[in-house]
């Protein structure tokens, strides 16, 4: 099962089916949580087996971007002492 996570907005049909989102457990942004006139609207991070799940029960799933495609880490660490040493401190 592949766990690579994306960003993605989640559409539901109602404001009532959105907040029963929470209860699900997935990693979604509440406070991007609003509505869009009838619809409720949030954003989250989520593999494509939560998209896929959110699909079938009715939900609209915009996959916007992998998440390492946003995610600002460093892929190299270093010691403090290091890091204080290469800026010559």
């Amino acid at each position: 099962m592949d766990r690579e996570r994306f960003f993605v907005t989640v559409t539901a049909p109602s404001a009532d089916r959105l907040r029963k989102l929470a209860t699900k457990g997935l990693d979604l942004f509440m406070p991007t949580a609003h509505a869009r006139g009838d619809e409720g609207v949030i954003e989250g991070l989520l593999t494509l087996d939560e998209v896929g799940e959110l699909v079938k029960e009715g939900f609209r799933v915009s996959v916007d971007a992998t998440m390492e495609s946003r995610t600002g880490a460093a892929r190299e660490t270093t010691s403090l002492d290091a890091w204080l040493q290469a800026m010559g401190e």
